[in-house]
């Protein structure tokens, strides 16, 4: 007679198998219900909106009762954070300037409305000019640590360019515009105009640079009359009129173009 014996082995390792199974499932549920858990506290981190730097808050679109929804798609943020502990001032420079336009140049701000001046230093350039007025955008820099410089406004930027070693300015009422170019009417010794064609430099405002054709000696006549010619004898206005029988306005003598 047969005796008839059960295989216990096989099936012991069937169910090992599946309970190693379960387990991995449990274990990867936690993990993802973790996630959700991380997920759900980043959303609520949100009811903070901190900074990355310090400064003011120049606009603002949304107010206390306002929904924000998650994942809004409208492009338009909540505020709008400036630092203006330091501010960025861009120029458009001509570009007749942009040789004399450096970053050794230092630079002054005047606002509106403020009677400070405030110093600034270029930073760069955009390296090429805008086909519609051909000039450069330049960036200064300056510090604003009283908050007087505010984020959009206007300034009116000066550029202390140095002026040459052996450049004159005169008033532009001396200049004299006629067909031979640009002259002035110099008086000489013996009080007879000489028409004298300089060429002209920087525009300085109420006064031009010449950089040829003056010297420190020379005296102009301011207001020229369209009919001055080479050889007219002038009285200089104050003098004792002993000759000439044209009079003339005071002669403004060259001087030393200064720093702009």
């Amino acid at each position: 007679m047969k005796s008839i014996q059960r295989i216990h082995g096989p099936t012991m390792l069937i169910v090992s198998a599946a309970r190693v199974a379960a387990v991995t499932v449990a274990k990867a549920n936690v993990v993802a219900q973790q996630a959700v858990v991380g997920r759900l506290q980043e959303l609520v981190g949100f009811e903070q909106v901190r900074a990355p730097f310090d400064g003011v808050i120049t606009t603002r679109n949304v107010d206390i009762g306002d929904l924000v929804s998650d994942g809004a798609t409208t492009g338009k943020p909540m505020f709008q954070v400036a630092d203006i502990h330091r501010v960025r001032i861009y120029v458009n420079v001509p570009q007749g300037f942009l040789g004399e336009v450096s970053q050794a140049v230092k630079a002054t701000l005047n606002l509106p409305g403020f009677k400070d001046t405030f110093a600034a230093e270029m930073v760069s350039t955009s390296n090429s000019l805008a086909t519609n007025s051909r000039t450069a955008l330049i960036e200064l820099q300056a510090d604003n640590p009283d908050g007087k410089l505010l984020p959009g406004a206007f300034a009116e930027v000066h550029f202390q360019v140095p002026a040459g070693a052996d450049a004159l300015s005169v008033p532009l009422t001396a200049l004299v515009f006629g067909p031979k170019g640009m002259q002035v009417a110099a008086v000489e010794g013996d009080s007879r105009i000489t028409l004298k064609p300089v060429q002209m430099g920087r525009n300085l405002g109420n006064r031009v640079e010449i950089e040829s054709g003056l010297s420190l000696a020379d005296r102009l006549v301011d207001n020229p009359p369209e009919s001055m010619q080479t050889g007219d004898v002038v009285r200089v206005a104050g003098a004792d009129p002993t000759n000439g029988a044209v009079a003339s306005d005071a002669k403004p003598a060259p001087t030393r173009a200064k720093d702009d």
